[in-house]
């Protein structure tokens, strides 16, 4: 028998907690643990942890993440176009989410590790692991099955001991675990409900209950928080987990019950997703009569799930329009999990504009991004600042329009350049459209936070419904019992009074305007450059953002071929990429370019002090050089490539992303092997 192994005494530290779960010092894990938690770790989407140098609860990419990326991004992925269908499964502990996701997967052997209840000292699953399976009934979609740790638990997973995940932080004191399920309890909801096409919040009281339904709306209320712009609302599934034979089962009954019994609250919860439905199941292990019929638990749960698989694909198949595919998912991830952290509004419709960004055509291209920075970064998204910045767009975009005009100069006239001017005016003003604000009213019960009129203010690209732009304290009675002001969701049409077009004098000051620049550059060719900086500078852009996957560039205008070699190097990196960066993709120029912007000194305006605006907002791609050839790095590429990883021997990166490579990530983008130590080189 294999000898059971305590979690190391450099955790032994940890005082004792006033819980109902033991130290985790004194919990006992027996080698068949390790080993399932290994293989858990493997799926390992999302990690929280706590920083040391600032206390602050922090979400992460996972363990599994990059091995899910490289998966979906190979070749026969990126062939496949079939969107990916995402179930996650929330509830507080031991309430059996781990058993329902083990029973939603394709193959039973794969899937979250089980405990028996009877000798459980702990909550089991730590941090979001992913399971992926086939969808119900053989569909073409790929469907992601997600176990989230448990709310309201131990602070201290099974999984996460077995994997010595505690182990090095000397940082625990009494209160980390109430901080763990605080943090557990405001970002997990909140990730399930942005990111999934199905929720599903299981729990063991009785789902005519008061408590069930207050659980119900504590998740919707703290899932909404900070969240706006949602094209899609998800479907809720509840379930009452280790019931009673002598209950009412089926889907339809159930869910029938649920809202005969709760009436007006129970409606004013289906606000807040597209969908509900409610099921029952019962204990595995019980048997008993039931009005003469012997009701065998395990067979009663057979067939409840089946019926459940049954509404996961017709849902699938009523949804196969709207789904997106693993990749696209896997940014979308990576991206809310940055806001999330950092305490900024999720807006779900501007992360979905990134990933069509790169379908628009160049004029499009960087006026749309330069937009999206400008309006989502702003506190409130008002009518009159949405114009502001449609404003500023039109005037990059006559920038945009003037040199490609330049292009044509010999066959220039007026009525062409009018004529130019107007369809491209048209076509910015419907793309922009998708993200006027709603200006409906929020006239119903309760206080907003600030006490002034509260509007809707969603984009009109995704307005399912109105929410209030900020929190409304005292909606009723069930939401004050939660504390904190909430996002409230009420049903009605897009209010929204700005013209569907330009008028006349917006296209006529649209034409004056791309003439000047025009003239300007005609008399002055420079001064492409310089209107180029100044348009950056006024859009406040100051983060170092990734490298593009884009082909052309933002300030010329060019296209930047790339060969076949360095197509395919570039693919193969590109998953890495979007690991080592985190900052928003915003502009892309050539070495030219830069050059040209590098030697501008705009004398009349506030500079940074360290790095010219050039350095710190333009990412560099090489026309000349392939990443394999040049002497750039494969990674930021803009430092030399320098240093060599070791052992593995692949070179081509620059000190900071080797360094970065070896103390965040541990393994080589391209061979996958750990990295021991990074070495300066010659010639590579």
């Amino acid at each position: 028998m294999a000898q059971p192994k305590t979690i190391p005494a450099s955790t032994a530290q940890i005082e004792k907690k006033e819980t109902e779960n033991k130290n985790f010092a004194d919990l006992v894990i027996d080698e068949q643990t390790i080993a399932a938690a290994i293989r858990e770790q493997d799926g390992e989407l999302v990690s929280l942890h706590r920083e040391v140098a600032t206390k602050k609860w922090t979400l992460s990419l996972g363990y599994g993440y990059a091995t899910q990326w490289q998966k979906a991004t190979e070749k026969d992925e990126i062939s496949n176009r079939n969107g990916v269908f995402v179930l996650s499964l929330l509830g507080n502990t031991t309430v059996g989410k781990s058993f329902v996701t083990k029973r939603l997967l394709t193959n039973t052997e794969y899937g979250p590790q089980l405990v028996d209840e009877n000798k459980m000292e702990s909550s089991t699953t730590g941090n979001i692991n992913c399971f992926e399976s086939r969808a119900p009934k053989d569909l073409a979609e790929k469907m992601l099955v997600l176990d989230y740790e448990g709310e309201k638990g131990s602070s201290f997973p099974l999984m996460l001991h077995a994997r010595e995940f505690f182990t090095e932080r000397i940082d625990l004191n009494s209160d980390y675990g109430k901080e763990r399920c605080k943090a557990v309890t405001e970002y997990f909801p909140k990730l399930a409900y942005v990111l999934s096409n199905i929720v599903i919040l299981i729990g063991t009281e009785e789902l005519i209950s008061a408590d069930f339904l207050s659980r119900c709306y504590e998740f919707a209320l703290s899932a909404n928080t900070n969240i706006s712009n949602i094209p899609y609302l998800p479907v809720l599934i509840i379930i009452e987990n280790k019931c009673s034979l002598v209950k009412k089962f089926g889907i339809k009954d159930v869910t029938n019950e649920f809202f005969y019994i709760h009436r007006q609250e129970a409606d004013d919860l289906k606000k807040y997703f597209s969908e509900i439905y409610c099921l029952r199941l019962p204990h595995t292990g019980h048997t008993q009569k039931v009005k003469g019929v012997r009701m065998v638990g395990e067979a009663v749960v057979d067939e409840q799930l089946a019926a459940l698989k049954n509404l996961i694909a017709d849902i699938i198949l009523r949804h196969r329009e709207r789904l997106i595919t693993h990749v696209q998912w896997l940014f979308l991830l990576e991206r809310v999990l940055a806001s999330v952290s950092s305490g900024k509004s999720v807006s779900m419709h501007s992360l979905l504009s990134e990933m069509t960004s790169s379908i628009d055509n160049g004029n499009q291209s960087i006026v749309k991004k330069i937009f999206i920075h400008l309006y989502f970064n702003g506190d409130l998204r008002t009518p009159e600042f949405y114009q502001y910045c449609r404003n500023f767009a039109m005037r990059v975009l006559s920038r945009n329009v003037a040199i490609k005009l330049l292009q044509q100069e010999e066959t220039l006239s007026d009525r062409f350049i009018r004529d130019t001017c107007k369809t491209e005016m048209l076509l910015m003003w419907k793309i922009l459209d998708d993200y006027k604000p709603c200006e409906a009213r929020y006239t119903g019960h309760g206080t907003s936070i600030s006490g002034t009129s509260v509007f809707c203010y969603q984009n009109k690209g995704s307005h399912p419904r109105h929410r209030t732009s900020e929190g409304i304290k005292n909606m009723s009675w069930i939401t004050s019992l939660f504390g904190r002001p909430s996002t409230v969701v009420w049903y009605g049409d897009f209010v929204n009074n700005d013209a569907e077009q330009p008028s006349a004098k917006e296209l006529e000051d649209f034409t004056n305007l791309t003439r000047e620049f025009l003239n300007c550059f005609k008399q002055t060719p420079e001064e492409k450059y310089v209107k180029f900086k100044t348009l950056l500078q006024e859009a406040h852009i100051e983060s170092r953002p990734r490298i593009s996957q884009a082909n052309l560039c933002d300030c010329c205008l060019k296209m930047m071929p790339r060969n076949l070699e360095e197509k395919i190097a570039y693919r193969y990196l590109r998953s890495y990429l979007r690991l080592i960066e985190t900052a928003s993709s915003v502009i892309t120029i050539c070495k030219s370019c830069k050059n040209e912007l590098n030697m501008i000194s705009l004398t009349n305006r506030s500079m940074p002090v360290s790095r010219t605006i050039a350095e710190a907002l333009v990412t560099e791609v090489s026309v000349d050089n392939t990443i394999s050839d040049g002497d750039d790095c494969a990674i930021c590429m803009a430092d030399k490539k320098d240093y060599t990883l070791v052992p593995c021997g692949h070179h081509g990166f620059c000190f900071d992303c080797a360094t970065r490579m070896q103390q965040e990530y541990g393994f080589c983008p391209i061979c996958r092997k750990n990295i021991e130590s990074i070495l300066k080189s010659k010639n590579t």
